[in-house]
């Protein structure tokens, strides 16, 4: 298998490592129910306009010759995504895509709580608090984001490493884990050390 490594750090965005199921491309929740699976044609009709075996055909893949067996999802974390597999001269490509959020899923608890971990890992990478100092403080209760997480045990591990921590030491932290673009990449690291002083998000 050719970049082996790469195509596992790409499979664990879509999948858990550990208990192997589907898992939210937007926080990571691994609570998924399947809603609807279909086919999505292709632009191009003499090449690609039959549906999959046993699916109906359902709209067209903008920009793109070949159609996608389509995989529509929703997380009991409230978001809906979907999972396209496309065909191509004999390989089968997976991504997924995050369609929007369950209108009858209660919200505001969880983007309340979402909020105040954001801004205690924000409070942290300007060094306005101490990783270890968190994580023995009897009131803190963990991050739910996965993404979240990730970040908050890289700073954990350079605090026990004597290192400084801001968002250029945060990125290298987890890009020696094949981390870094599982979190959004170093653009979230620096909206999250820059929210002091444009007042949070």
């Amino acid at each position: 298998m050719k970049n082996q490594g790469n195509y596992l750090l790409h499979l664990d965005l879509l999948i858990d490592p550990v208990e192997h199921t589907i898992i939210c491309p937007k926080c990571g929740h691994n609570y998924t129910h399947i809603v609807e699976v279909f086919t999505r044609l292709g632009a191009d009709p003499p090449g690609d306009g039959v549906a999959y075996a046993g699916t109906i055909a359902k709209g067209v893949v903008l920009n793109e010759r070949h159609g996608c067996l389509v995989i529509r999802l929703a997380g009991e974390c409230g978001h809906l995504f979907e999972w396209h597999i496309q065909q191509y001269k004999g390989y089968n490509f997976v991504h997924s895509v995050v369609t929007g959020r369950d209108p009858s899923f209660d919200w505001s608890a969880e983007d309340r709580e979402e909020n105040k971990q954001r801004e205690l890992l924000s409070r942290m990478i300007r060094g306005d608090l101490e990783p270890l100092d968190v994580l023995v403080d009897p009131s803190f209760e963990g991050f739910s984001v996965d993404r979240y997480k990730r970040v908050f045990s890289a700073m954990c591990d350079l605090q026990r490493s004597y290192m400084s921590i801001d968002r250029v030491t945060v990125a290298n932290e987890l890009m020696k884990k094949n981390e870094l673009e599982s979190i959004g990449g170093l653009s979230f690291l620096v909206e999250l050390s820059s929210e002091r002083e444009d007042g949070g998000t």
